[in-house]
């Protein structure tokens, strides 16, 4: 995640793994400290190899995706971004 004050954020995520698996990046924070992201992003780049009823059109450039519950395939990624307004602490 990357966000410089008054500036929009971004958020990169990848999934490197063997398996499917679900991230709730608003549930995320460091330990000792919070990590403020807002509670959907657009999708603005992805791997594009979505495969299956739906997923395209899921994460196609520009939807809206909740922070919670991001579920990717082996090899998939996305690209959110927000505007620094749509921050919540």
């Amino acid at each position: 995640m990357r966000q410089a004050e008054g500036f929009g954020g971004y958020l990169v995520s990848v999934n490197l793994g063997p398996k499917p698996s679900t991230v709730s990046f608003d549930a995320q924070a460091p330990v000792g400290g919070t990590l403020p992201l807002p509670s959907s992003g657009k999708v603005v780049a992805t791997t594009g190899n979505f495969v299956g009823a739906g997923r395209s059109d899921a994460f196609k450039l520009g939807t809206t995706v909740e922070m919670s519950g991001v579920y990717l395939e082996p090899g998939e990624g996305i690209i959110l971004s927000w505007l620094p307004e749509a921050l919540v602490a």
